[in-house]
């Protein structure tokens, strides 16, 4: 529970411990659907649980679990061209499934 809600966090703030001194750190989500009509306050669709990825090898990646009511749609997109690539695809491919 606690990783799929991080995971529709924009940003996660914690303190560390570095040595014996105690640090603060963030983490920026880099799923930019966060900030998209797939997830406005008061909007119809919920982004569930999200991770973004990347390897040279395989191009960029996203998985992610939304809903619209009582509609749910599980994306996985593997080995798109471009970081905004895979958010455009996965933007159509909600909007086809849920609507």
């Amino acid at each position: 529970k606690k990783v799929r809600e991080l995971s529709t966090m924009p940003r996660y703030n914690f303190q560390g411990l570095r040595g014996a001194q105690i640090f603060n750190h963030s983490l920026p989500n880099t799923n930019k659907l966060l900030h998209s009509f797939l997830n406005k306050k008061g909007g119809s669709y919920t982004i569930q649980a999200s991770k973004t990825g990347y390897l040279p090898e395989a191009g960029y990646h996203f998985a992610s679990r939304l809903t619209r009511g009582e509609k749910e749609i599980i994306i996985i997109l593997l080995g798109s061209e471009s970081s905004e690539t895979r958010f455009q695809e996965a933007k159509a491919l909600a909007w086809w499934g849920l609507e």
